[in-house]
């Protein structure tokens, strides 16, 4: 009995991560992108890692995690994609750093803090400083062999520091933001709608 319980738990989660992986990449397809900064028209934001972050609280930080990289594997399928694969694993970089620090450091905060939502909040402003030092290692790796593949010149490093942080840090600053702070009312009131919701509160 508790190993077809154990079964039917394990056929739903997955079943879960399936639909939240097709609704992010619904989202980026459907929804409009959202622009950061007037007049920059690479720098936009969309919606598509919010279902990434909400399952990793719903079901876990595996699960949500592999949300953000199925969904980010799937953008590869754009015909409008001219990033050669890079820009997809930063963005699944970026948003899985988002969900295991937004997920494990609320659970650390919980051991010692009561209240979920100041637990929450915590962990949401240092998923914010950590997921702005991961983009400028991850763009200063990857960046150069973006540019090798596209065959654009080389960029010096005082350059490409400087696009990086004037222009990359902004954004994944920003997304972070957009990614922590409006979702914790959500949260909460999907684990009590949502019947498959197995991560502890």
């Amino acid at each position: 009995m508790e190993g077809t319980q154990k079964a039917n738990q394990r056929a739903v989660k997955i079943a879960a991560v399936g639909i939240m992986a097709a609704l992010g990449s619904v989202m980026y397809y459907f929804l409009p992108e959202i622009p950061l900064f007037p007049g920059v028209s690479f720098l936009r934001f969309d919606l598509s890692d919010v279902p990434a972050v909400l399952t990793g609280h719903l079901l876990g930080i595996g699960p949500g995690v592999l949300v953000a990289v199925i969904k980010a594997a799937l953008h590869i399928f754009n015909p409008q994609n001219f990033t050669f694969g890079i820009g997809e694993l930063i963005n699944a970089i970026i948003g899985g750093t988002v969900v295991i620090c937004s997920r494990g450091f609320y659970l650390l905060f919980k051991k010692v803090i009561k209240s979920g939502l100041v637990a929450y909040y915590n962990a949401s402003i240092i998923t914010i400083v950590i997921t702005v030092l991961v983009g400028i290692g991850i763009n200063l790796l990857l960046m150069p062999l973006y540019n090798y593949i596209a065959g654009f010149d080389q960029s010096s490093f005082g350059a490409l520091m400087t696009l990086i942080l004037t222009a990359m840090t902004p954004m994944n600053a920003v997304k972070a933001v957009l990614l922590t702070l409006p979702w914790y009312p959500v949260i909460k009131a999907l684990r009590k709608t949502l019947p498959f919701v197995t991560a502890e509160n």
